[in-house]
C-alpha cells in the first residue's frame, strides 16, 4: 500500500520556518528607556570615525627594506607599467587623429551638400 501524506493541520509549526521568525518580533522585548539617554560619549567617537582622514580601513605600510628578488620584481612591473603608458599615449594620440580625419570629412561633407564645396 501506498504511504499516506501527514496532515498539514495537525503539524505544528516550525521554529525555523519564515511563520515563526515573523512571530517573534525582535523588537518585542528591547528596553526603551534606553533610547533617549544621552550618548556624549558616543558624539565623540562618531565624530572621530567619521572624520575625512579616518574615511577608510588602511592597511599598515612596511618600513623593512624590500629584498634583492622583491626589488627585481617590483623594477620588472614598473617598467612593464611604463610601456603601457607609452602604449596608451600613442593609441590616444591615433584615435584623435582619426576623429580629427572624421571630423573633417564631416565639415566637407556639409559644404558638399549645401553646395559650397570648392573645386
Amino acid at each position: 500500500m501506498a504511504k499516506v501524506a501527514k496532515s498539514k493541520k495537525t503539524r505544528a509549526v516550525s521554529v525555523h520556518s519564515r511563520a515563526a521568525r515573523r512571530e517573534a518580533s525582535p523588537s518585542a522585548g528591547i528596553d526603551r528607556s534606553l533610547e533617549n539617554a544621552s550618548g556624549a560619549e558616543d558624539d565623540k567617537l562618531s565624530k572621530k570615525f567619521l572624520s575625512p582622514h579616518a574615511g577608510g580601513i588602511s592597511k599598515k605600510k612596511k618600513s623593512k627594506a624590500m629584498t634583492r628578488q622583491q626589488r627585481v620584481r617590483h623594477e620588472r612591473g614598473m617598467e612593464r607599467a611604463e610601456a603601457d603608458m607609452d602604449k596608451l599615449a600613442t593609441k590616444v594620440t591615433k584615435s584623435h587623429k582619426r576623429a580629427r580625419n572624421i571630423k573633417s570629412r564631416a565639415v566637407s561633407d556639409r559644404r558638399i551638400q549645401n553646395g559650397c564645396a570648392r573645386y
